[in-house]
């Protein structure tokens, strides 16, 4: 019920978990992080979900545009103190925000997704958020996945489209070259080469 709420960043498991939610006539809050520096398509894609799924999706922002936060404190992501920096202001701020107002948060991460989620539990505890974490889609494979969107028809961002494997700020995520690790597209310029 209203204790529990769904996190999404707009991404095609994020997507799948909302249509079956949404399937499951499931009323759960959709909490969706716009750091002010999404892809126009990550926008699109939210209203989209909206729209086609009835979802009440709760946007929270940063206190300070990107302008105001480049203003005050420099280009921030350019270094990865500075990267860490703006993702604390730009993500985990905002939803610090509504610590408390749920008890429980859905989210979409899978251990096929490799590297650091290959070990995600189904159920956690998040002491920063005072709330539980479940990953229901945790045992998916990406076939299982590619097969529900296919059967379902379920909207997904068109970036996935263009070589994203993963999505997030436009300031910090690439397209992933063939051969390369999922989440490569993250904070490419910030490898040392």
């Amino acid at each position: 019920g209203s204790n529990a709420a769904i996190l999404s960043a707009m991404q095609m498991s994020g997507s799948v978990l909302c249509h079956m939610a949404s399937e499951a006539n499931a009323k759960l809050d959709v909490v969706f992080v716009d750091t002010g520096v999404m892809f126009q398509e990550t926008l699109t894609t939210r209203d989209k979900l909206i729209s086609d799924l009835g979802l009440n999706v709760v946007t929270l922002t940063p206190e300070l545009t990107i302008e105001e936060q480049t203003e005050k404190f420099g280009v921030l992501y350019l270094t990865h103190d500075g990267q860490e920096k703006c993702c604390e202001m730009r993500k985990s701020e905002p939803l610090r925000k509504i610590k408390g107002k749920y008890h429980a948060f859905l989210g979409a991460l899978r251990r096929d997704e490799g590297e650091r989620r290959s070990n995600v539990p189904i159920l956690a505890v998040d002491p920063a958020m005072n709330s539980l974490r479940v990953n229901p889609m945790a045992n998916m494979t990406n076939a299982q996945v590619d097969q529900y969107i296919r059967q379902h028809r379920v909207y997904i961002n068109p970036l996935h489209f263009q070589g994203f494997e993963t999505i997030g700020c436009n300031r910090c995520t690439t397209p992933v070259l063939p051969g390369e690790p999922k989440r490569a597209g993250r904070w490419r310029h910030l490898v040392p080469w």
